[in-house]
C-alpha cells in the first residue's frame, strides 16, 4: 500500500493510529512502515 499524505504532524499522528489499529486486526508480529520526502519537478 502507498499512501501519499502531507508531512505534518496531524498526517504522522494518524498514520502512527493507524498502524496501531491494523496491528490489532490483522495480528502480524510487525508491520513495517516507512517514510520519505518527495519532491514534485
Amino acid at each position: 500500500m502507498f499512501v501519499d499524505v502531507p508531512d505534518t504532524g496531524e498526517s504522522l499522528v494518524f498514520i502512527l493510529e493507524f498502524k496501531e489499529r491494523a496491528k490489532r486486526r490483522f495480528e502480524p508480529l510487525d508491520i513495517w512502515m516507512t517514510s520519505y520526502a518527495v519532491e514534485v519537478l
